[in-house]
């Protein structure tokens, strides 16, 4: 549970994620209340409500609605992308980049809404960490082979901002803390 959340929700019950891609609701008693699984890694427990991704990880966020803000993660393919975040001459490549992606959904697992960061920042926009391989051979299952990657973003939290409805997300290998809209990304 090193990278794990734990929220306290609305209703007095807590929020907790848990390793490989679930995110349980418990009472104050420890009771499960409601259980999500990622339909992308994992094939859930009894009871467990699918939400369509392929991921969670680090946070996740219960807004006002009632709905929940998760961090998910999606993989592209980029070509003449730059193969050394200090080497100005190294060669460019073909690279899978692994960026992270918000998921709203509702309590049934409905996706309410899905926001890329792929499509919010440049993805060229690199820094040191960004070239790290941390997903390498973990979605095997899903791609049928094991992917080499670069974890472009690592997003670490994600918030909801009522006052102006915007999320705020850290990125930690972009070195950035952003600040969007939710309707509009």
């Amino acid at each position: 549970f090193l990278d794990r959340d734990v929220r306290r929700m609305n209703n007095g019950n807590l929020l907790l994620l848990l390793p490989r891609d679930k995110i349980v609701e418990l009472d104050m008693l420890g009771n499960t209340v409601n259980l999500w699984h990622s339909s992308g890694s994992s094939d859930g427990e009894s009871g467990s409500i699918p939400v369509d991704t392929l991921a969670f990880h680090h946070e996740v966020f219960e807004m006002q609605s009632g709905n929940l803000l998760a961090l998910s993660i999606e993989f592209r393919s980029f070509l003449d992308y730059p193969t050394s975040a200090t080497d100005p001459f190294a060669p460019l490549g073909t690279e899978i980049l692994a960026g992270d992606l918000i998921v709203e959904f509702s309590p049934d697992g409905t996706i309410v809404n899905q926001l890329p960061l792929f499509n919010i920042l440049d993805p060229y926009r690199i820094n040191y960490s960004s070239l790290l391989g941390l997903y390498d051979g973990l979605y095997e299952s899903v791609f049928g082979n094991a992917l080499e990657t670069r974890d472009w973003t690592h997003g670490n939290a994600v918030v909801h901002d009522p006052s102006d409805d915007s999320v705020i997300v850290s990125l930690r290998h972009q070195d950035a803390v952003i600040k969007f809209s939710r309707q509009t990304g």
